[in-house]
């Protein structure tokens, strides 16, 4: 019985000091987080304060490895390491939405090692406890992995960001909620969606993605051409195009695989060949397209060469 009541005490007594040094830990993480975000709002990257977060998280997670909040915690450590590769910015949104769609953008912005480690700690945090206080903001971390690995189709990955509750999401996660949310509104051919996004970011004030007129049209254009509305699409992408820059480039694509899929296959191979040579060239992916289409139908030439 005195074992029993001394193994007793000695476990009350080590909750008690873990209780009280994550407690105690909690408030500096907190203040760190502050400090840290102050300084993303000035557009400084806080690689000194990060570290300092690193730690204390750590420390948060050894006194309780099997906490939500705790795992949850190491986690938003990896997407703050993020920030310094991916700025959740209009450029990227077009790379994401672009016709020829990379099988995974972990390796574009160089994050490979800190995204899986987010992924998979916020896995963790979610598998002790699927609803705790910061658990939709956790799930965000998770479809961002998803999202940038291309681990699952945009229409699922929109679904379940619908089900997420924005008032809970942290206010540092909200212009990334709102930014894949347009990805995957886009990708996905949600029309509406794409619209409640756009709005979302407007409401975002200052933090919101510097998105203008001709992004709109953009976005409009490639969402309604995955809803297979093409009359609506040409229009949007026609109004997107200015000059030659990437947004002209990648409607010029788009536009062409619309010309092919309504079997005008000649209108298609013409426009691409143009972009091709005004552009200097340079983009391959213009001919990895021209070879679908020549080889789509017999008889059908092009004036490029098409070695890859």
């Amino acid at each position: 019985m005195l074992g029993i009541v001394s193994i007793t005490s000695v476990v009350l007594k080590w909750k008690s000091i873990v209780s009280y040094f994550s407690g105690n830990n909690i408030q500096k993480i907190s203040n760190l987080e502050e400090r840290i975000n102050e300084s993303f709002n000035k557009n400084i990257f806080p690689k000194n304060l990060i570290t300092e977060y690193k730690s204390a998280t750590g420390f948060y997670f050894d006194a309780a490895p099997t906490d939500s909040t705790a795992n949850y915690l190491v986690a938003k450590t990896y997407y703050f390491q993020l920030l310094d590769r991916i700025n959740f910015d209009v450029n990227e949104i077009i790379e994401l939405t672009s016709m020829e769609r990379k099988k995974s953008y972990s390796e574009y912005f160089h994050a490979e090692e800190d995204l899986e480690a987010m992924y998979r700690i916020a896995l963790r945090a979610n598998a002790f406890n699927a609803k705790f206080n910061e658990s939709e903001s956790n799930k965000l971390l998770i479809y961002l992995y998803e999202l940038i690995a291309n681990r699952k189709k945009p229409i699922i990955l929109l679904g379940e960001l619908s089900l997420l509750d924005a008032i809970k999401i942290n206010k540092e996660l909200e212009k990334t909620f709102v930014w894949m949310n347009i990805i995957n509104a886009t990708l996905s051919g949600n029309i509406d969606s794409l619209e409640n996004s756009l709005s979302s970011n407007e409401n975002l004030g200052e933090k919101k993605i510097d998105i203008q007129t001709r992004h709109v049209s953009f976005f409009k254009g490639i969402a309604c051409y995955h809803g297979s509305d093409f009359i609506k699409s040409l229009n949007f992408l026609r109004e997107a195009k200015s000059g030659y820059d990437l947004i002209t480039i990648e409607a010029t694509k788009f536009e062409a695989m619309i010309f092919f899929k309504q079997n005008l296959h000649e209108k298609a191979i013409t426009l691409l060949e143009n972009i091709y040579t005004e552009t200097g060239s340079q983009d391959k992916k213009i001919i990895r397209l021209l070879n679908v289409i020549i080889e789509s139908k017999p008889g059908l030439k092009t004036k490029l060469k098409l070695e890859d």
